[in-house]
């Protein structure tokens, strides 16, 4: 008869078999080590050391953004370097504004501030140079040798506060501005401000007119015989301006004659520059003088589009012994001799002086429409060259 087996589930773990009993120690030990690394990884994360991570995991200030939130005003820079339209990536690797150099240079009005390498430039318009970020005249100095072979020997500049009177002689009630308005030498009316000269046209009661004006001359002080007369002026357009800038004879050797029995214009007239309101584009150029015991006149216009009132322009003329040559911007339009004899008499053989004025309304102009005043005519400088 043969011995029954012990049931092995039911025996003493100290009786069962040794596979078993390794699987079970196997099993203990995983659970322990998996408590163990479980802890040692959230220390790592907690003391968040980049050495204890593997590279996948690896952070840094920039990819722990989200892309959404680059390369915005103030926010950090993309990868590459990079940011949003119109922005640039500053030292902080965050996005700003880029600093515009000419943002505040304004070339003193006289220029236009553009950027190279990064650095603000003043490009000044004619008769303007260019000192830092600044325009200042571009003043020549007697004796100078001008752009056409002639030399200077008078400027006027206006740079002073007040306008030079041993040079410039001022109008008043002069006949020749008009018909319409009374030439005063006031403040109101004549001033020097900022390097130019202004004349001022105004609406107002004023002695038997309803406007006032100015105009000045430098008769008895600068007169000349020949050369190249120019200036450089801002004229207004407005209804009722007729602004003028002229060479009248000095002496009048000739005396007076016919046609008027005085001195006009059997001594002659220069026009440099004469417009009239009725054509706002057009500038004139005209000689007067007396032929066959007439008033007569040659000369020749140009029309300048957008209009003679949209800003500065020189206005020149070159007087030699056998011709008088206009010029507009230094564009030559219209020439007339003036080497001829005219009834015996070399009208243009003698000095002239200068004339600055802004006239107004009849005989040429229209009459100016009040509300339309005040209106100002600028003069920058004014040269002769020899």
């Amino acid at each position: 008869m043969t011995a029954a087996t012990p049931d092995a589930d039911k025996a003493p773990a100290s009786l069962q078999s040794p596979a078993r009993s390794n699987w079970a120690v196997f099993n203990v030990a995983a659970v322990l080590s998996a408590m163990i690394l479980g802890l040692a990884w959230a220390a790592c994360s907690d003391d968040d050391s980049p050495s204890d991570h593997n590279d996948a995991g690896r952070l840094d200030a920039a990819s722990d953004v989200d892309s959404s939130q680059r390369g915005g005003l103030g926010q950090p820079c993309y990868d590459d370097g990079t940011c949003d339209d119109g922005l640039v990536c500053g030292e902080a690797n965050l996005c700003i504004t880029p600093t515009d150099p000419c943002q505040e240079v304004d070339c003193s009005g006289h220029g236009t501030c553009s950027v190279s390498n990064d650095e603000a430039v003043c490009a000044c318009e004619e008769g303007y140079r260019a000192e830092g970020l600044t325009c200042i005249p571009d003043v020549p100095a007697i004796g100078d040798e001008g752009p056409d072979g002639r030399y200077l020997v008078w400027n006027e500049e206006f740079n002073e506060d007040e306008l030079d009177m041993d040079t410039w002689t001022v109008g008043k009630g002069l006949h020749y501005l008009g018909r319409e308005a009374y030439a005063t030498g006031r403040p109101e009316n004549l001033r020097v401000v900022d390097g130019h000269l202004e004349i001022i046209a105004i609406h107002e009661d004023y002695e038997d007119k309803h406007y006032t004006t100015s105009g000045i001359t430098t008769k008895n002080a600068q007169y000349w015989q020949y050369g190249r007369f120019e200036a450089r002026m801002w004229i207004p357009m407005a209804t009722g301006c007729w602004p003028a800038f002229w060479l009248m004879p000095e002496n009048a050797i000739y005396g007076p004659g016919p046609p008027r029995g005085n001195n006009w214009p059997r001594n002659g007239e220069i026009d440099i520059m004469e417009a009239i309101s009725q054509y706002p584009q057009r500038v004139w150029g005209t000689i007067h003088y007396v032929e066959n015991d007439e008033g007569a006149h040659v000369g020749g216009h140009m029309d300048y589009d957008p209009g003679l009132d949209d800003g500065y322009h020189i206005y020149s003329v070159v007087w030699t012994e056998s011709e008088v040559i206009w010029y507009f911007d230094n564009e030559e339009y219209a020439r007339a001799d003036a080497g001829t004899p005219r009834d015996g008499i070399l009208t243009f053989h003698q000095p002239f002086y200068i004339l600055l004025n802004l006239a107004l309304g009849q005989p040429w102009a229209e009459s100016p429409v009040a509300s339309e005043y005040p209106q100002t005519m600028l003069v920058d400088w004014v040269r002769v060259w020899q």
